[in-house]
């Protein structure tokens, strides 16, 4: 789930390729605005699973509420897929990698899977909170809603990202080269960034990280990025700042 992200309410279908799906297709709930469902929606993608996007939005709702026979805690995303019902977004993507055919998305070996799961878990742990809530939500969310930022919650969360940016920049520069499209890393990072990096502050976080910086904008044009983009951006909405 993406707390943080736009509360907006949206429509449910982001318009991108392989979302209608036919009867008996996998059903992925949530919303396309979440940084969370996108990864599982890059997963599917990559994948070429044909899936339906239906309409879960926590954030209009009691999340007691939110789809309690889907999710327990009231969160997105959830997939549906013969007769499984899956939250947790590793869970999700690591079922649609090792259950439908296609590109892998874990590498190879023991060594390399483990240093994947380590990016992940520090972009779950370690980076989503401070990027999204604390600099992309308080410095471009809020005003463009009219809403004052709060400086100190800006300032304190800089510091984490950096702090997060140094932690990832090395292993992002260690990643094994010739790999066909997204891993399960860059699934994650890419949609914390997309944010992210239309915060000055969060570009000028990641501008002393040449490995970072490489790594995105590589990462922005890979065609499964424009594929899952929602289609509900504010249409003031601030471009990428990282050139």
């Amino acid at each position: 789930m993406s707390p943080g992200t736009p509360n907006v309410c949206p429509v449910c279908d982001a318009g991108g390729p392989m979302t209608h799906a036919s009867d008996g297709a996998a059903v992925l709930y949530g919303m396309d605005f979440s940084v969370y469902v996108r990864i599982a929606r890059l997963a599917l993608f990559a994948k070429g699973v044909d899936y339906r996007l239906e309409h879960l939005n926590p954030f209009e709702q009691d999340p007691a509420k939110a789809g309690p026979d889907l999710h327990p805690f009231g969160k997105m995303p959830v997939l549906h897929h013969d007769g499984l019902t899956l939250y947790e977004t590793q869970a999700i993507v690591r079922y649609v990698d090792e259950g439908f055919p296609g590109p892998n998305l874990m590498p190879g070996t023991p060594r390399q899977r483990a240093l994947q799961n380590q990016i992940v878990g520090i972009c779950d742990n370690y980076l989503y909170r401070p990027l999204v809530w604390g600099l992309f939500v308080e410095t471009v969310s809020k005003p463009l809603k009219g809403e004052a930022s709060d400086d100190a919650v800006a300032d304190a969360a800089e510091a984490e990202v950096t702090r997060a940016f140094a932690a990832l920049s090395p292993l992002l520069a260690a990643k094994p080269t010739g790999h066909a499209g997204f891993d399960m890393a860059d699934m994650f990072l890419a949609p914390m960034m997309d944010y992210g990096m239309r915060s000055a502050r969060g570009a000028r976080a990641a501008d002393g990280f040449p490995n970072l910086v490489g790594w995105w904008r590589t990462a922005r044009a890979e065609p499964c990025m424009a594929a899952t983009i929602s289609a509900n951006l504010p249409p003031d909405m601030p471009a990428d700042q990282v050139q």
